[in-house]
């Protein structure tokens, strides 16, 4: 990637964290559920770039654990889990790119999210004797819908504008099978 690209992203990831942080908690109910990183991540490891996706989880992570007041949750980290496991899920099993892969692959990412902020909930109630940052399923389950439904605009998007996830097809002469 080019420096401009890179600037981009990484003013991209710190806007990402300040949003999290500041305004996703204390949105109303709709507003609440809209955090596009899982997806947005996603396409960067479809994208094949996923040294962007892992700049992007560290930056934005960072700037969640810096902005966040009360006990860390290690969004970073979580963050950074979810990236490896969407990028080595892509180049093992998933090497395609289609939507279908890209749906799998944000499950994949909110699941490792889920089950990495699960831990550190867990951990921080036994470690501070406070409860950490516990969603209930209905805040999950809707945080996946919108992940859905964001990746599949975002997937149509970049295939309609740039042609990056098209399936070729030969032109020559039709293959005519004769009994």
């Amino acid at each position: 990637m080019r420096v401009s690209s890179w600037a981009l992203l990484c003013g991209a990831a710190v806007c990402y964290g300040i949003y999290e942080s500041a305004f996703a908690s204390g949105a109303p109910w709709p507003l609440d559920l809209a955090r596009p990183l899982p997806a947005l991540l996603v396409m960067l490891v479809m994208l094949n770039r996923p040294n962007g996706a892992y700049v992007a989880a560290a930056l934005a992570g960072s700037a969640v654990d810096l902005l966040t007041a009360g006990p860390g949750s290690l969004a970073a980290v979580r963050w950074l889990l979810a990236v490896t496991a969407v990028d080595a899920l892509s180049e093992t099993v998933l090497t395609n790119r289609s939507l279908f892969s890209a749906v799998v692959l944000v499950t994949v990412c909110r699941g490792v999210d889920v089950a990495a902020a699960s831990v550190v909930s867990l951990v921080g109630e036994f470690i501070l004797k406070r409860s950490g940052m516990s969603l209930g399923i209905g805040a999950w389950l809707g945080a996946y819908v919108f992940d859905l439904v964001f990746t599949c605009l975002l997937f149509l998007a970049f295939t309609v504008f740039t042609r990056r996830f098209l399936v070729t097809v030969s032109v020559g002469r039709p293959t005519v099978y004769e009994p």
